[in-house]
């Protein structure tokens, strides 16, 4: 988790730093740092959409570190694997993609409650159990997901977001299929 915290911190410092920026300074020798604005300030959609993928990414990928722990089944592991491949590469993708000239969307660097208390719950989980509880997690992050992509693909109102949305879909539909064959062989893993 504090690999995929400092990616991620790495990845908002990277984004920052790559975006025009004006900047103000805090109040003097307040210790406050210097405030930094966007040239115009990003859409409530397009935030939201980043957010939520961001968190959704972030999510997918320390499950299935955890399920890399605990598993005993080859094939949930070569899936764990996959996910912390492509959504580490999905993640770096939008960080690219929120560098270009007035993007200013905050990215999140850690889970919102409810998915951090998901993966509380997942950690709580042993053999059998786990199987079932990390490929039904699975299950329903990817449909939000594809929900998700596939929205902001349609309707986002920024280009470069929207074109990222939809290479994110495509991936995600193929994850999804492959998280719902192999949750069709573990009894209670249907989200």
């Amino acid at each position: 988790m504090a690999r995929t915290l400092h990616c991620l911190v790495a990845m908002a410092a990277v984004f920052v730093a790559g975006t025009p920026l004006a900047q103000t300074q805090g109040p003097a020798g307040s210790g406050a740092p210097a405030v930094r604005t966007t040239d115009s300030a990003p859409s409530s959609a397009a935030t939201e959409f980043v957010r939520k993928a961001a968190i959704g990414n972030l999510f997918e990928i320390e499950t299935s570190r955890l399920a890399l722990e605990r598993t005993q089944s080859a094939e949930v592991r070569a899936f764990a694997r996959q996910m912390i491949d492509d959504h580490g590469k999905l993640a770096a993708q939008m960080r690219q993609t929120l560098q270009q000239p007035n993007r200013g969307v905050p990215v999140p660097t850690e889970l919102d409650p409810p998915h951090a208390g998901k993966l509380d719950a997942l950690r709580k989980s042993e053999g059998g159990e786990f199987d079932r509880r990390y490929l039904g997690m699975q299950l329903q992050a990817h449909k939000q997901a594809l929900a998700l992509h596939r929205a902001y693909a349609e309707r986002g109102d920024q280009p470069e977001l929207r074109s990222f949305a939809e290479t994110a879909r495509a991936i995600v539909e193929r994850h999804l299929r492959h998280v719902e064959a192999l949750a069709a062989g573990q009894p209670g893993a249907r989200g």
